[in-house]
Parts: structure tokens; C-alpha cells; sequence
């Protein structure tokens, strides 16, 4: 019973930490891609403006 227990709880821990590293891990990720994407824009609005003001 006590082993059982041990082994659920060290599943739950697993499973928080995973989660909780999993939601870290995702944020950064869609962080690093919404200022990838800016970063483009902001490149194709000046090659743009480059282009109209040419």
C-alpha cells in the first residue's frame, strides 16, 4: 500500500513537472515566434517604405 501510494505520488510529481515545464517551455516558444513574426513585419514594412520612397 505505502509503495503503491510512493509510486502515485511520484507520478503526480512527474506529471506537475511536466506540465509546468511543458507551459514554460510553450510560452517562450510562442514568445520567440510572436517576436520573430514582428521582427519580419518590421523588416517588410522599411523594405517596403524602401521600395515606395525609392
Amino acid at each position: 500500500m505505502i509503495a503503491l501510494s510512493l509510486c502515485s505520488y511520484l507520478w503526480w510529481c512527474r506529471e506537475v513537472l511536466k506540465t509546468r515545464v511543458g507551459n514554460f517551455c510553450f510560452r517562450v516558444s510562442i514568445k520567440n515566434l510572436l517576436t520573430d513574426v514582428a521582427h519580419w513585419n518590421l523588416v517588410h514594412i522599411a523594405v517596403n517604405e524602401g521600395h515606395l520612397f525609392n
